[in-house]
């Protein structure tokens, strides 16, 4: 009993030194005021400040208060909302949204040396640290800083993971696809297609083995059929935000805007001329020679991982122009080169598998064919953190953004956030001012009586009957009540507005969820139940010692 007893005193102190030294890494990268100067920076500290605005005000962040010139905006609402909830639920915790995206980022770096694959520790750290320190990492990380993408990456490894070694579940998987749908969609999009070709390249090298068809087997254990299940069940767990998104589409230039223009898929080829970001472009274009080459001399791209980052590195090139041209979904993936982070991921620990049965300078040559392209990256650029806390109203915030990452100081989302009406927004600017609501024609009296993230109560007495405009961005969400009975409010130029009656008036404006949001709630906690009764009754099935 002594030596089990002393193993298990062992084991604890490891686990709570692990803890204590994650802990400690967490907050000094969080205290660290600074970050690169990305081209995504600016809205991934945005939107993690105004998750905490709203959590503090005891509101889900399904509008953001506080942009575009405290109109507010759907925001999270119509991106994979769950990167910027962690960060500002971290904010919170830590006192504004940039340590929160930095305490994020170290988590993730931590889950990505947890989840390294390898059948020994020294291995499974090696590919870890090759992994965070990659060329694509590295490029992306201060090139762009896609915080969201760069927190999907130990979900997408594992999932990864599971389709080269063919060992799928489907409750299993439809969790981790759902999770990572909500962290970050292209990111799904990557890992679900690498997960096709995974089950074609596995059957074909199975009978390259074999020499004959694989004798069929019970349905449910076929690849394809586990994985084609995963994806359905991560369809319905997701549900409650996806499919809203679909009659609000038509009420933003989600397409427009993330494919076409600079944007193209197209016209970002890796190695193509002109394009978007050619800073990041050509530091990609290294990486992609440098993982081939690896590969390579290794001899690991003749194994399944191997030839997944293969096909992965070809679809970040312009030779794989007519399945980006002709297939439907890619092109919102909008950059090629996001092929590179599954290819790293699953070319990496391929490489460090194969080091030991090769050569000393074949070992030499793949470390520096994997490393050497650290030194085509783009100039590093660190700028300040504007230190956005609850208590940061908007104009305030506006002056440290725009000093510190020269961000507008109206704090305007992005484009595709923007409605449709958006180009009246200068004349709706022009006629409310500072104001939180006027009445048009003028005349009467506005008192504010509660101002929240999800509704806003207001009394207002006029003598005659008036159109009340509130500060607000017209969304489809928005339900007005006037004196208790609820009313359809319309759009004046781009702000929400109700018709008020002659005399005093109650007025109130509030947020509600889309009714199929709802229904995939229902949906998402029923599969749920059943995943919860399939991993009982699996751990029921495991024999004891």
């Amino acid at each position: 009993m002594l030596p089990s007893r002393t193993c298990t005193r062992g084991c604890m102190v490891k686990k709570v030194a692990l803890l204590v030294g994650g802990a400690a890494l967490v907050t000094i990268a969080a205290a660290i005021p600074y970050f690169p100067r990305g081209t995504d920076l600016y809205v991934h500290v945005l939107w993690p400040w105004q998750v905490m605005r709203c959590l503090h005000a005891g509101a889900l962040p399904v509008w953001l208060p506080d942009l575009n010139a405290a109109y507010g905006s759907p925001g999270i609402g119509l991106y994979s909302p769950l990167s910027p909830t962690i960060c500002g639920a971290l904010g919170l915790i830590f006192g504004t949204g940039g340590r929160g995206v930095r305490a994020a980022l170290v988590l993730a770096a931590m889950a990505v040396v947890a989840v390294a694959p390898g059948s020994r520790r020294r291995a499974r750290l090696m590919t870890a640290v090759l992994v965070l320190f990659s060329p694509v990492m590295l490029t992306e990380f201060f090139g762009r800083f896609p915080v969201a993408q760069l927190l999907a990456v130990p979900i997408a490894w594992v999932v990864l993971e599971t389709a080269a070694k063919g060992r799928w579940r489907w409750e299993r998987e439809g969790l981790l696809f759902s999770v990572l749908w909500l962290m970050h969609a292209p990111t799904t999009m990557l890992v679900g297609m690498i997960s096709v070709f995974a089950i074609v390249i596995g059957h074909a090298l199975d009978r390259l083995e074999t020499g004959e068809r694989n004798r069929p087997t019970a349905i449910m254990k076929q690849p394809a059929v586990q994985l084609g299940t995963a994806l359905v069940v991560a369809a319905g767990l997701t549900l409650w935000h996806w499919f809203p998104l679909i009659g609000m589409a038509s009420d933003f230039p989600l397409r427009s805007a993330l494919t076409e223009g600079e944007h193209n898929p197209l016209r970002n080829f890796i190695g193509v001329s002109g394009p978007h970001l050619s800073d990041i472009n050509i530091a990609m274009g290294w990486a992609a020679v440098g993982l081939l080459t690896a590969l390579l001399v290794s001899g690991s791209w003749k194994t399944r991982r191997g030839a997944l980052a293969v096909i992965a590195v070809i679809l970040s090139t312009w030779i794989s122009g007519p399945v980006w041209r002709y297939v439907a979904p890619l092109d919102w993936i909008q950059f090629p080169w996001r092929w590179l982070f599954p290819a790293v991921l699953l070319a990496t620990p391929a490489i460090v598998e194969a080091l030991p049965s090769q050569r000393m300078s074949n070992r030499i040559a793949a470390l520096v064919a994997l490393l050497i392209p650290l030194f085509g990256m783009p100039p590093l650029q660190i700028v300040p953190d504007p230190a956005l806390d609850v208590g940061t109203v908007p104009l305030e915030a506006g002056e440290r953004v725009a000093e510190c990452i020269s961000g507008n100081p109206l704090l305007i989302d992005v484009m595709e956030h923007r409605p449709l009406w958006w180009e009246d927004m200068a004349e709706t600017m022009a006629l409310v001012g500072p104001a939180r609501a006027v009445l048009v024609p003028s005349g009467g009296t506005v008192e504010i009586v509660e101002w929240n993230p999800l509704e806003r109560r207001l009394v207002v007495d006029t003598p005659v009957p008036a159109t009340l405009v509130v500060r607000l961005l017209a969304d489809r969400h928005w339900i007005a009540s006037v004196n208790g009975r609820s009313t359809e409010p319309t759009r004046w130029g781009a702000a929400v507005a109700t018709t008020t009656p002659a005399g005093r008036s109650e007025i109130d404006v509030s947020w509600h969820a889309d009714p199929t949001a709802g229904i995939g709630v229902i949906v998402g906690l029923f599969l749920l139940g059943v995943i919860y009764k399939r991993f009982r009754r699996t751990q029921r099935s495991v024999p004891h010692p």
